[in-house]
């Protein structure tokens, strides 16, 4: 929905949002999921013997998960990102990442429980990071998209919107959410603030891209204003 009228912003049926990835993926990318799990067994195998593994395998598992996420094989991330967990891997990012896989496999698999542990683990990264915005706004798509608590997520990506001004994405998703909801004129406001701010960044493919696909936007709502 979403990624059709804004670049870098993917929700859930559209797999992993490719732009606001933490620093944690480009790592994972110069290493093969075969690297990582051989690399895997290896420390698993001598883990008895030596109990400083623990720490290893943890980053592993969690770098393994992530991979599958790049590879939308949402059942193999859950599995190693559990695992990571179960190894003593237990800050914010790791439950990030569970929070996205398991959004994305219960949206294709329309799977309620799934959506439900989605949010269970967001909620869980933003206990232990507040600031975490990635979090906040994969929380505020679930609730709009898969667990009808639209209020919510309006609310918070708002607050988004208002707080961390630069996170684009928020500005596309809050413009949406009232294209959907036929609040056009609250739209437009949000895509034309959004232009304004694009209008005093440096300019750069990426900056340029939005700004071509914000006025895009704003084209496609006011068409929609000039019907009523």
């Amino acid at each position: 929905v979403i990624c059709a009228l804004a670049i870098g912003i993917y929700i859930y049926k559209n797999g992993v949002r490719a732009l606001f990835t933490l620093g944690a993926v480009k790592k994972v990318k110069s290493e093969s999921v075969e690297e990582i799990e051989t690399r895997i067994k290896i420390n698993e195998k001598d883990f008895k013997k030596n109990l400083d593994n623990a720490e290893k395998i943890a980053g592993d598992y969690e770098k393994l998960g992530i991979k599958y996420i790049d590879r939308k094989s949402w059942t193999p991330a859950i599995e190693s990102l559990e695992k990571s967990v179960a190894y003593g891997k237990s800050g914010s990012s790791t439950f990030y990442w569970l929070g996205v896989a398991y959004a994305n496999r219960g949206t294709d698999l329309k799977n309620e429980s799934d959506l439900k542990m989605a949010e269970k683990h967001y909620q869980k990264a933003l206990s232990l990071n507040s600031n975490m915005t990635d979090a906040e706004y994969g929380l505020s798509i679930l609730y709009y998209y898969g667990l009808d608590k639209k209020d919510e997520a309006l609310i918070m990506m708002n607050k988004i919107v208002s707080t961390k001004p630069s996170y684009y994405d928020a500005h596309f998703a809050l413009a949406r959410f009232h294209f959907e909801n036929g609040y056009y004129e609250k739209s437009l406001s949000v895509y034309e603030n959004l232009y304004s701010l694009l209008e005093k960044q440096r300019g750069s493919f990426r900056i340029d891209a939005l700004k071509k696909k914000c006025k895009e936007n704003i084209s496609t709502v006011m068409m929609q204003l000039n019907r009523k």
